[in-house]
């Protein structure tokens, strides 16, 4: 009688399993079809396509460097399989003006008495910014602000003090050159890797 033996099949779970971001940590639980122990399970990839970082037994953490990533899987050092990926850009922001407590108001403008807004760079992608937490913190680290008629000023963030430039009701401004970075779920990076973005605005003080 012959026997025929099942190929052993890694299963990866996580809330978007099929495609990972580039560069962000990508957090994946590993398991084996008819392996009860998750411990003997290793990952590798190639040093140019990104790398592993192994959190527990199953537990991994994918960070792409390339569009493909193909991970090796191996049970007790022999490998079973290459599981393929696919890894996209993480989100572009958009351009947000915190007002207070608020959003500014296209029809109102800034209401008068406003000294402080913020240009914040604003995720819409939910599942990103569940899934990637730890890569999702996007911030202004620079940004050129121009007052209409006045001389360009270049600031290290987004924030405006508007009592500082003398803005008054009826004036005003724009915002360009906004650089803009996030946080890294590698310990090994600083928190200020660049994002594209074009956050350019023109706002205009309510009357």
């Amino acid at each position: 009688m012959r026997y025929k033996v099942a190929k052993p099949v890694a299963k990866f779970e996580s809330e978007s399993a099929s495609t990972l971001y580039l560069e962000c940590g990508n957090e994946m639980t590993v398991s084996v079809q008819g392996l009860a122990e998750s411990s003997g399970i290793s990952l590798s990839v190639s040093g140019d396509q990104g790398k592993v970082i192994q959190q527990g037994p199953g537990k991994f953490v994918l960070i792409p460097s390339r569009p493909q990533m193909d991970v090796r899987v191996s049970v007790n050092g022999s490998q079973i399989e290459v599981k393929q990926f696919k890894a996209k850009p993480v989100p572009s922001p958009v351009a947000k003006l915190q007002v207070g407590n608020g959003e500014y108001d296209v029809k109102r403008g800034i209401p008068p008495g406003t000294s402080i807004v913020r240009l914040i760079p604003d995720i819409s992608d939910d599942t990103f910014k569940r899934q990637n937490a730890k890569d999702a913190a996007y911030r202004v680290t620079q940004m050129t602000l121009q007052i209409t008629g006045k001389t360009p000023i270049t600031l290290s963030s987004g924030t405006i003090e508007l009592n500082k430039y003398g803005l008054r009701p009826g004036d005003s401004f724009s915002v360009f050159n906004v650089q803009v970075v996030r946080s890294t779920w590698d310990p090994g990076d600083a928190d200020n890797k660049p994002v594209n973005a074009k956050l350019d605005g023109s706002f205009i003080m309510g009357k």
